[in-house]
């Protein structure tokens, strides 16, 4: 009996792991990114925050801050509460969005540097999988002021006043050189470039590709990529396709031949919009071309219901058209109409079909004619003793023919009826040595 209980037990014991079991998953991963603004003392100045998904539906996203009531002071903010030193952060996604914004104004208490850092949050995708982040902080540049002053300084400023204006897609940014490491893509590190003579902090891969954090004049920070070549920034998003890759959405550097069911179009990310290609036979497909942190460049293609991106090698035997054999071209032409093909198909054998039983009809109908005819006249129809009748007749002129073969036999006759064998037989007949060669005739000179 002992022996059973524990088998039960053990057995029980399974039965209760097997739930607990089936409740790992995989957590997605996402962003959290604040602004680092550069303000005086007394002055307002706003902090804005992202929590961004890179691409998939982002739901509920709580976030708490704090800060030193000593060095700031919370004034209102949107989806912010608190104050006295800690500000609670929260908003909730419909399902198309990616990402979540949060601002907070502070007032300027002294002078130095104050850091917001994040205490604690909970986020969730939209389809209630937990969302992981990677958390960054904001440091907060107050430099002198008169503690009277209302307006801040120019949002990116450094302390010295040594920021630099770019302009991108008709749109002021300054370059924000303050970023913490937590926003340093994967594949990226911190490094400098020179710029209008002064070494500017941005981050680069392993191709050397650079990329800035822009700041605009509201005080929200982003990634943008900076071509070398030409001196001039793009803007992009970072899409994050794997654990270990990431791609910054781009316009292609130099076009290449689609496929033809490809047509050029815009797509929106995050309240961007980079040119795009639709499948026009599958339309929840779209093309578009991003920067790989290893740094490579490539089309990717997007699923629209399913928020995902794989990178999509461009065909090469479908880039010319014009190589395409005759055979080729009509199995395009019959995949790309096949409903039309399909309706003539149809119509030309209903067609035939009428056709062939509008003769057996009228075939039907002459066959009744006839026979109303003959019964009328009277008129015997071919019998089997008529038929056998003709059969005889063409067996008689077969035996006169071949008697009057027998008669004019070419070995018997020749042409005048006569074998020339018989008569005119040079060897028994008329043999040349009964005449003597000899024979002579005297002839009379009458002179």
């Amino acid at each position: 009996m002992n022996t059973k209980k524990k088998i039960c037990a053990a057995l029980l014991s399974i039965c209760l792991l097997a739930p607990c079991f089936s409740m790992i998953s995989m957590a997605a991963e996402g962003t959290l990114q604040f602004s680092d603004p550069t303000t005086t003392n007394g002055a307002e100045f706003t902090v804005d925050v992202k929590m961004n998904t890179a691409g998939e539906a982002i739901g509920d996203g709580n976030v708490n801050v704090t800060y030193d009531p000593a060095m700031l002071e919370f004034i209102n903010g949107t989806n912010a509460t608190g104050g006295n030193g800690s500000v609670a952060l929260s908003t909730t996604g419909d399902g198309t969005v990616s990402e979540l914004a949060y601002s907070m104004t502070f007032k300027a208490l002294a002078e130095g540097t104050a850091t917001i850092d994040v205490s604690n949050y909970t986020a969730y995708l939209y389809n209630d999988e937990t969302l992981t982040l990677s958390t960054g902080n904001s440091t907060v540049t107050i430099g002198a002021g008169d503690g009277t002053s209302t307006t801040a300084q120019t949002p990116g400023a450094t302390a010295s006043g040594d920021s630099l204006s770019v302009e991108v897609d008709g749109t002021s940014y300054t370059i924000n050189e303050n970023f913490s490491e937590a926003i340093i893509p994967s594949g990226y590190t911190a490094s400098e470039l020179e710029i209008e003579g002064v070494n500017r902090k941005c981050m680069v891969d392993s191709a050397e590709h650079y990329l800035f954090y822009l700041q605009d004049a509201n005080g929200t920070s982003d990634y943008f990529l900076y071509n070398s070549s030409n001196a001039t920034f793009q803007k992009t998003e970072m899409i994050d396709i794997s654990d270990e890759r990431t791609v910054f959405l781009m316009d292609p550097t130099a076009s290449a031949k689609l496929p033809s069911q490809f047509k050029e179009t815009t797509m929106s990310v995050n309240g961007k919009d980079f040119k795009a290609w639709q499948n026009t036979e599958d339309t929840e497909f779209f093309l578009v071309y991003a920067r790989c942190n290893d740094g490579t460049e490539s089309y990717y293609q997007y699923d629209s219901v399913q928020s995902t991106y794989q990178r999509y090698s461009v065909p090469t035997t479908t880039t010319d058209q014009t190589k395409k054999g005759l055979s080729d071209k009509i199995s395009d032409l019959i995949n790309d109409k096949l409903p039309i093909v399909l309706a003539v198909v149809w119509g030309i054998f209903l067609l035939l079909l009428i056709i062939i039983v509008v003769i057996a009809v009228k075939l039907s109908h002459r066959n009744q004619e006839l026979d109303d005819l003959y019964d009328e006249y009277d008129i015997p129809e071919a019998s089997d003793e008529i038929v056998s009748a003709k059969k005889a007749d063409r067996k008689i002129s077969k035996s006169k023919q071949k008697k009057n073969d027998e008669y004019f036999d070419d070995e018997e006759y020749d042409d005048d009826g006569y074998d020339d064998d018989e008569y005119y037989d040079d060897d028994e007949e008329y043999d040349d040595d009964e005449y003597d060669d000899d024979f002579k005739v005297d002839f009379i000179d009458l002179d």
